[in-house]
């Protein structure tokens, strides 16, 4: 038995969750961890049986389930075994993510050992979310993988309605739309980091100033660059950042359903 680790984390805070669940989910049922970072574009064409223990863990965007993943997603073949869907959203709300995300894996013919949804920084803004995941977000993630591997242990279903509405709420504009690439500034290395990052993959390696259609807005190269050379500039987005900044830094806590 294995516990499949999948996540689609751009700026990292998705995987910070879904790796300290796994790792005391093993510590819990003892099984092998399997990592599989399906963020790059690439790697989203892999497929998996419903071998093990899928954990499935990902960012809320506009309250909704990424559409870059749903593809990978309606193509899994749960073959009746557990999944754990994790939502990872930046301190304002998770909106339907959640339910969203345990319908597909349902449809796909899973059985859900429970369902959770965390708070990580927000990748527009250290202000919305900063600090994010923290010891306290921490001691709610172990104690989630407990529950679950009860659950698992007893070979039990999740007896909780997972929070949401159906139908879902719509993708915004905002959402739906082109996204105005970060372009980097006078003062870019090229170091090639942010092309390394890019989940789309439209930012060339050679010149990082090259960059393609597709952006998707997650901010991955603005956060990861050693020199802060790129900024956001799309006006949509600068508009949403000063909503969140002040209207969502009341600390939001996770929930859980088992």
């Amino acid at each position: 038995m294995r516990i499949r680790n999948v996540f689609f984390s751009p700026t990292g805070g998705s995987k910070k969750i879904a790796d300290s669940f796994c790792a005391r989910l093993r510590k819990e049922l003892g099984f092998e961890v399997v990592h599989t970072d399906i963020t790059p574009v690439k790697a989203r064409g892999q497929s998996f049986d419903g071998e093990g223990i899928l954990v499935f863990s990902f960012p809320v965007y506009g309250g909704r389930v990424p559409v870059q993943i749903s593809d990978f997603l309606n193509s899994l073949n749960g073959n009746h075994g557990f999944a754990v869907p994790v939502a990872v959203y930046g301190n304002r709300d998770y909106d339907d993510a959640l339910l969203e995300c345990a319908d597909i894996l349902r449809s796909r013919g899973y059985r859900l050992a429970g369902a959770g949804a965390f708070v990580a920084e927000h990748s527009y803004s250290a202000k919305v979310g900063g600090g994010r995941p923290d010891a306290e977000d921490f001691k709610k993630v172990e104690a989630f993988a407990h529950a679950v591997s009860e659950n698992i242990s007893r070979g039990k279903e999740m007896s909780e309605c997972v929070k949401g509405h159906r139908p879902y709420k719509p993708l915004s504009e905002f959402m739906l739309a082109e996204k105005q690439p970060p372009m980097p500034d006078g003062a870019c290395i090229s170091c090639g980091v942010c092309a390394r990052v890019c989940p789309q993959e439209i930012i060339s390696s050679e010149d990082s100033g090259k960059v393609g259609s597709g952006c998707i807005a997650c901010d991955a190269c603005v956060k990861i660059c050693p020199v802060s050379a790129r900024r956001i500039t799309d006006a949509r987005i600068l508009a949403v950042r000063g909503k969140l900044e002040s209207t969502c830094t009341a600390r939001r806590d996770a929930e859980y359903f088992v």
